[in-house]
């Protein structure tokens, strides 16, 4: 019987693993990535929501 061995996506820690609207009242957290199409990373740019903002 043959196995195939497919490659293991890297998924990020659970920790690190979150969306703005997780955020609690009064934390806050540092953007890292933003993961969205062209037409909504502009808008959120156009917003202040860029990598490094911190919210």
């Amino acid at each position: 019987m043959a196995r195939w061995a497919w490659g293991r996506r890297r998924r990020i820690p659970k920790a690190l693993d979150g969306t703005l609207a997780g955020l609690e009242i009064g934390e806050q957290a540092v953007i890292r990535e933003i993961r969205a199409g062209h037409g909504a990373l502009r808008r959120l740019a156009d917003m202040g929501l860029v990598p490094g903002t911190v919210v």
